[in-house]
């Protein structure tokens, strides 16, 4: 067995792991409440916390708009509407994530297992993972989601790239084995 190739598939299966539970923990996080991170909680995007936003209440009529505000289009209220639509984009995101980790796991045994169907699997989740990911790099007022995109990003390109070294694909391709497979060895002498 390839000593080296070894550790470059331990190494990459950390990072698909890695990778995939970044991706999945940081979905269910965000839609379960427990990061806030994207638009409703950012000030600069015109979230519900922090300043220069909506002061008073809707029940007491002593709600005033924030400095500057040029009002918005379409239902974006928080009982319905388009906020409801997005809701179950999201949870669709997240069991997308949620089947990336399960996609992932199989990738590893087989990876471990040194089979070929198992890098080609790790291979294209990694490079789809790194691929959406690239959208979240250029959302750059939301410091949290911009780094685990990077982060995303990053392990995806290692995946990909340790892989696809000679050491790992000759961990995959043993040099073939010295048999006679001539039945006829007594007939020869």
């Amino acid at each position: 067995m390839n000593s080296k190739g070894s550790k470059i598939l331990t190494a990459s299966s950390i990072g698909l792991i890695l990778l995939v539970l970044i991706g999945a923990g940081w979905s269910l996080a965000t839609n379960l409440g427990w990061v806030n991170a994207g638009f409703g909680g950012n000030p600069i995007a015109g979230g519900w916390m922090g300043s220069g936003l909506p002061r008073g209440s809707f029940e007491d009529g002593s709600f005033q708009p924030p400095e500057n505000f040029q009002g918005r289009t379409g239902n974006f209220s928080r009982t319905g509407g388009l906020t409801s639509v997005f809701g179950v984009v999201r949870w669709l995101g997240t069991g997308l994530n949620l089947a990336g980790l399960l996609i992932g796991a199989v990738a590893v045994i087989g990876i471990h297992k040194r089979k070929k169907w198992g890098v080609v699997l790790a291979i294209l989740l990694a490079a789809l993972i790194g691929l959406t990911s690239l959208f979240g790099l250029f959302r750059f007022a939301v410091t949290l989601s911009y780094a685990q995109s990077l982060i995303k990003v990053a392990l995806a390109v290692a995946v990909v790239v340790l892989l696809l070294l000679p050491s790992a694909r000759k961990a995959f391709n043993p040099a073939p084995a010295l048999v006679d497979d001539d039945e006829d060895d007594e007939d020869d002498q």
